[in-house]
């Protein structure tokens, strides 16, 4: 429904005048992108309330910060265990050629680094 609404709706007079390489072209440079932000909800909703790993998580949703003054961190999934222990962090990516070791490297670091600066900042205060 949602693509429907997002993209024949818009465009139905184009259509109904036979003009759909247009609208075909339009929808080819925007569906990679539209496709990736229902990827990642769909990642969220993959994770809310299932039990993985031996533990049950709670409600997932994205957390971006800063982890010093130069550099900030966006995370796709991040959910709670039910008993607040341990955290699930993940990537969501709707694309090719992405280098899946690259991306555990920056994830794994934004993790470490997020856990750093939190562990600081409480033995500051």
């Amino acid at each position: 429904m949602d693509f429907y609404f997002h993209f024949v709706v818009p465009n139905r007079s184009l259509i109904e005048l036979g003009r759909s390489t247009f609208v075909t072209n339009s929808i080819r440079s925007q569906f990679s992108r539209y496709v990736s932000a229902w990827w990642v909800k769909l990642c969220r909703q993959a994770v809310s309330g299932e039990e993985i790993g031996g533990e049950m998580y709670n409600l997932a949703g994205r957390w971006w910060g800063n982890v010093s003054r130069d550099e900030s961190i966006e995370l796709d999934v991040v959910a709670e265990s039910l008993d607040r222990k341990k955290l699930l962090v993940g990537e969501c990516k709707w694309t090719e050629g992405e280098d899946a070791d690259r991306l555990i490297y920056e994830l794994t670091r934004g993790c470490n680094l997020n856990c750093v600066s939190k562990a600081n900042k409480k033995s500051i205060n």
